[in-house]
């Protein structure tokens, strides 16, 4: 990057001076120290003199979009948007113009009889809208349902896991995280399953009362 001011030659032109550049195969960069270099590979990047640089603060071929930078948009590439000193709080990605994932709704803890039914939802939001992925410990759920909203301007997406009989085997932690390019959000929550012996019923197992014998008592509703 240091000291490559000079002077620069296309292969095959002779100059004024009897000096050719058709010596060597390259560029070739002429009184540097007084030696000579035939540069094998470079890059040059020219700019008009009407090449137009957009206004502080917007970005892009027409200075259309909006820059979203730390401290300011003194420090935002007219060209991309990128924020030479990161993004300002709510925005992300590489040119700062994504809004990261936020959970608006995650189920709570949840304690329930075997065989009773469970339906979890979590909604968020994001720009773009997220992915949601459901997890049982370390392995992916499969949503029963997605869907998007729009509530005051806001889209919204949501992802359903429903469990029509629970068991013993749907113990466990779950999560959901919600992702776009701008980053992602995480929640997580806990199911206990309650296996109830003959004669119990309820979350707490509590005993049946029941006249023909507590072997017909619901685990549910005793």
């Amino acid at each position: 990057r240091a000291l490559l001011n000079g002077r620069y030659d296309i292969p095959g032109c002779q100059q004024d001076n009897s000096q050719s550049s058709c010596l060597a195969k390259g560029i070739i960069w002429y009184t540097w120290r007084g030696y000579y270099y035939s540069l094998k590979m470079s890059s040059l990047k020219m700019r008009p003199d009407n090449f137009a640089v957009c206004p502080e603060g917007t970005y892009g071929p027409t200075c259309s979009e909006t820059c979203h930078c730390l401290n300011g948009t003194a420090n935002c590439n007219h060209v991309t948007g990128a924020c030479l000193e990161g993004c300002a709080d709510g925005w992300g990605g590489s040119d700062c113009q994504t809004v990261p994932p936020q959970f608006e709704q995650t189920p709570m803890d949840e304690i329930i009889n075997a065989g009773q039914p469970l339906r979890w939802t979590c909604k968020a939001t994001g720009d773009p809208l997220p992915t949601i992925t459901w997890f049982h410990g370390s392995e992916t759920v499969t949503p029963t349902s997605t869907s998007q909203t729009e509530s005051s301007g806001i889209q919204y997406i949501a992802s359903t896991i429903t469990i029509n009989h629970v068991n013993r085997n749907d113990n466990g932690t779950y999560s959901c995280i919600a992702s776009n390019n701008g980053g992602f959000d995480k929640e997580t929550f806990s199911l206990t399953v309650v296996v109830c012996m003959p004669g119990e019923f309820g979350p707490g197992c509590s005993d049946c009362h029941c006249a023909s014998g507590d072997s017909v008592c619901h685990n549910h509703t005793g």
